[in-house]
């Protein structure tokens, strides 16, 4: 291949295209998954504007990501202790149909439920504009956004933020602290600027930065806006009472407390997450999941006609994700609901950051261009539409596994306990 015979030459593009063509240990264990072989291609992207933003991509996948995770603990225990007896303690969210790559297709054995009520609360929480209407970030024009997230961030301040924090001074003032978030350091950064500039400001803000030299983006942050890395997050409860972060680096894993109680008691999704059926990782799954669920779950005496169906069905999903729309707004109606259900893991594993030692909090949605109804594109009818996709069995095992979670996310979706 021409790339391998420029290796030599170290550039930057050739690295990235040989990385893409790496063996994984996936695709090492599980090389042909449900579409029966590797997938690759490249996608030519910016020709509007090709003299700077043109730009040649290759993408590849291959393997089984689904087995290869459902058959990891008892991978690992033949391995290491010569039998197969796993034990593996997964996420809480491992389980969830229709989120195509978190979803583990393997049977869950035992749980902790959560069964504390209104532990989560998931509330529509707009800023409104100059003009009296609310203001959104996500599908707006890339030039657009940094002065809409500077406006969203003052707004915010002004018409929400102030109120709930003097509130929470009162009656929880060991948590009165929030986090708001976005999809970048430079949109962080931005937020900051707006709330930094508020009127009335009487509150410490916090952005999380992803190194301590200043970037380009963040020249006219001001002054009083306190600057942290990962590693200082941990200092937030006595450094401010806003912390403004990427939601990818906050959502998972990082624990900000006091004791061993959460020191955060809201948090406020300020853009809509990046749904997009171009990422390679999302499209891997999706087309692997749709051949996944086609294998009958007790087994077959055919295996050869199973695993052809299983096949037949990946190639359609892949097709249907080629010539679906990538805008969110006009995509194909199962993407979309694939696409809604990875946030919602996303989103419990968010609200999970305000819940340590059994602490309650509240999920502020903010960005209009999630609740926006215009071609039922908005987060409630999808996630209407998704419980409304469960099987009896599914419904069941998702209230039990889920709880209050669950049951947060379709209250806001106005699917009140008698429809349940």
């Amino acid at each position: 291949m021409q790339a391998q015979t420029l290796r030599y030459l170290d550039l930057g593009s050739v690295r990235k295209i040989l990385e893409t063509m790496r063996s994984r240990t996936v695709s090492t264990l599980y090389p042909l998954a449900m579409l029966g072989r590797s997938i690759h291609g490249y996608q030519v992207k910016g020709m509007d504007n090709k003299e700077k933003e043109a730009e040649l991509l290759s993408r590849s996948f291959g393997g089984d990501p689904h087995t290869f995770v459902s058959e990891l603990g008892g991978l690992t225990a033949l391995l290491t202790a010569g039998v197969q007896r796993p034990v593996m303690g997964l996420s809480a969210t491992a389980y969830l149909p229709q989120a195509v790559q978190e979803h583990i297709h393997a049977p869950v054995r035992w749980w902790l439920p959560d069964t504390r009520p209104e532990s989560i609360v998931t509330v529509a929480t707009p800023v409104r504009g100059n003009n009296g209407d609310a203001m959104r970030v996500g599908g707006l024009p890339q030039e657009l956004k940094p002065k809409a997230l500077r406006d969203l961030g003052r707004g915010l301040y002004e018409q929400q933020l102030a109120r709930r924090l003097a509130r929470l001074e009162k009656q929880e003032p060991e948590r009165a602290r929030v986090i708001l978030a976005v999809n970048s350091y430079e949109q962080a950064a931005h937020l900051a600027a707006g709330v930094a500039q508020a009127d009335g400001l009487n509150h410490r803000v916090c952005l999380l930065v992803k190194k301590p030299e200043k970037q380009r983006y963040e020249e006219h942050l001001p002054a009083h806006v306190d600057r942290m890395v990962r590693e200082e997050l941990k200092e937030f409860p006595d450094r401010g009472e806003i912390l403004i972060a990427p939601l990818a680096v906050i959502g998972r894993g990082l624990n900000i407390v006091v004791g061993t109680r959460s020191a955060v008691r809201d948090i406020y999704l300020c853009v809509r997450p990046v749904l997009s059926i171009e990422d390679t990782d999302w499209l891997h799954a999706s087309v692997n999941a749709a051949g996944f669920n086609t294998l009958p779950a007790g087994g077959n005496d055919e295996p050869l006609a199973v695993l052809r169906a299983a096949s037949e069905a990946s190639w359609k999903q892949l097709t249907k994700i080629l010539r679906s729309p990538a805008r969110f707004s006009n995509m194909d109606h199962d993407l979309r609901k694939e696409l809604v259900a990875g946030m919602l893991v996303l989103l419990i594993q968010l609200a999970g950051r305000a819940r340590r030692g059994e602490t309650d909090m509240t999920l502020h949605i903010v960005d209009h261009s999630i609740h926006d109804k215009k071609f039922s594109s908005d987060l409630a009818t999808i996630i209407e539409q998704i419980y409304r996709d469960w099987t009896p069995k599914q419904r069941e095992i998702m209230n039990e596994l889920y709880g209050q979670a669950l049951q947060a996310f379709l209250t806001y979706a106005g699917l009140d306990q008698e429809m349940l």
